[in-house]
This record gives C-alpha cells, sequence and structure tokens, in this order.
C-alpha cells in the first residue's frame, strides 16, 4: 500500500468511524479533502506537518504512530450516526451514477443524533430558492436536511404526504426538495408543489424517480447577511 492508503488504514483503526469528524474539527478541512490527502502516493509535507500538529501523528518507516494523547472525544455510536453529506456541487456526480449508494461513501460524513427509527438516512444540501417563501418556515440555498430514504415497495401505496416534505430525486429535475400535494396510486404520479409562488406544480411520474427521501430535519442553517 501506498502511504495514503496505510495512513487511511491507521487513521480508520485508531479512530472507527470518525474521519469526517476529524477532518472538520481536527484538521478543519472537508471530508472529500481528506480523502483527497488519503489517495497520495506520498503524502505531501504540509499535510504530515498537519497531522503531526493536530494528531499527534507521526510517520515512522514502518508505518504511523501516534506521540502522546490526541484531545478528540471518542463518539458514543449508540447515540450518533455518521451520514453522508450530498452537497449541491456532489449532486450532479449522484444523479449521473443513478443513486449509487457507492457513490455516497466518498462524501464528507456529517455526525447526527440517532433520534429516529432505523433506515438509510443521508444530509443533503438545498439547492435555489423554489422551498424560499420569505418565512420562517423558508428552506434557503445552502441549508442542510437530514433525510431518510422511503423504499420503493412502499411507491405503491399512497404515500403519507400530508404534513411531511419530501426530497425527490430525478434526472431530468435533479436532487429537490418539494411538497407532495398528490399521489396518483393508479397512475403512479406524485404532484411537487414549492413554497415559493413564482414556481407552479409540477407532476412527476414515480417511473423517473431514481430515490424519495422523507424529510426529518434541519440540520445545518445558513445565515445570509
Amino acid at each position: 500500500m501506498h502511504e495514503g492508503e496505510n495512513l487511511k488504514a491507521f487513521l480508520e483503526k485508531s479512530f472507527p468511524r470518525q474521519l469526517g469528524k476529524l477532518a472538520e474539527d481536527k484538521l478543519n478541512m472537508s471530508r472529500q479533502n481528506l480523502n483527497h490527502h488519503l489517495r497520495k502516493q506520498v503524502l505531501e509535507p504540509d499535510f504530515e506537518r498537519l497531522i503531526k500538529e493536530k494528531l499527534n501523528i507521526i510517520k515512522m518507516e514502518n508505518g504511523f504512530s501516534i506521540t502522546g494523547k490526541s484531545h478528540i472525544t471518542p463518539v458514543d455510536e449508540d447515540s450518533f450516526m455518521e451520514v453522508p453529506v450530498l452537497t449541491i456541487l456532489a449532486q450532479a456526480g449522484y444523479l449521473r451514477s443513478n443513486a449509487d449508494t457507492e457513490y455516497l461513501k466518498g462524501l464528507e460524513k456529517m455526525l447526527v443524533p440517532k433520534e429516529y427509527d432505523k433506515g438509510k438516512y443521508i444530509v443533503v444540501e438545498i439547492n435555489g430558492d423554489s422551498m424560499d417563501d420569505g418565512t420562517r418556515r423558508a428552506l434557503c440555498e445552502g441549508d442542510k436536511l437530514l433525510i431518510k430514504e422511503l423504499d420503493r415497495s412502499h411507491w405503491r401505496n399512497k404515500l403519507h404526504y400530508r404534513k411531511n416534505l419530501f426530497v425527490v430525486c430525478t434526472k431530468e429535475d435533479g436532487v429537490v426538495c418539494k411538497e407532495i400535494t398528490d399521489h396518483n396510486v393508479e397512475n403512479g404520479t406524485i404532484l411537487c408543489h414549492s413554497w415559493n409562488s413564482i414556481y407552479t406544480d409540477y407532476s412527476v411520474n414515480l417511473i423517473d424517480v431514481l430515490q424519495l427521501f422523507y424529510v426529518k430535519k434541519i440540520v445545518e442553517r445558513r445565515i445570509n447577511l
């Protein structure tokens, strides 16, 4: 293995399921940026100095070692879960992959509390202003939502769309957050509604939908000055 792979294996062994937290809290970089360094044949000197300064990790002849005590609080895996973050920049690639779960593995991660039932969760970044109606409920570009996938086997039944928001993934419209106001089970279509009144409602055939998610909560708000 090259140096980047060796370091990745060392980090995963020393800090299991915490690479996203390490990148953001200690190295002040995104998970994607950290992955970039971990793919290097030879680590860059600046990155070596960074991990030594921030993580007390030094490169040895036969691998890596921690000198002294690292000030990282272990994550309570019973209380938190690590989920991939589908940013605006990553959404086009995700759709090109046909929503492949392998694509998500390379994305930056976010720790969120385990407060909902089991399932497949991701965090998605809002793109555009279609859900921004200028009120306190508005979802603005850059806001991040925790969403849970609704398995395709449930799409044949009437969706529980009242008092719920959805994220709908299609190749034509992208990754969009919408309120669903009608589900025609017979012809397999949903009616998507935007909170911003300049956008008109439109119908989507579920055959064209790659994935469908329930919105669980807002996990990050962007401050717009």
